[in-house]
């Protein structure tokens, strides 16, 4: 699985609203570079249109042959985040939202 890197910087797919978490549950995922093209494409196309709804079946398919332990429920609570190569972060879960945090953002505490 390749990533998808433009100018430098790294997509990384991962959930934005409440229910089923995406990047936690299934972290092979969140870096799938046709993963992500497919749901760049999907975001591109208006809602509830023809097109947007092939889109989403071909992401359906490419799960099910290349990540067949994914439960797709659709691309609606999903989104990119564009972080660049080579940063530190962890991704932070409560209730299906995902929030990345980066490396430099954590406060550490000392004993």
């Amino acid at each position: 699985m390749e990533k998808l890197i433009q100018d430098g910087k790294v997509a990384v797919l991962h959930s934005k609203d409440w229910g089923t978490p995406w990047a936690t549950w299934y972290p092979e995922t969140m870096f799938d570079g046709q993963l992500i093209e497919l749901f760049l494409e999907w975001q591109s196309h208006p809602l509830d249109s023809l097109e947007e709804f092939m889109v989403a079946d071909r992401a359906y398919f490419y799960l099910q042959d290349k990540h067949p332990e994914v439960t797709f429920r659709g691309f609606g609570d999903l989104t990119v985040t564009w972080l660049p190569e080579g940063q530190e972060f962890i991704i932070r879960e409560y209730d299906g939202v995902e929030i990345i945090v980066l490396k430099e953002e954590i406060k550490w505490l000392k004993a």
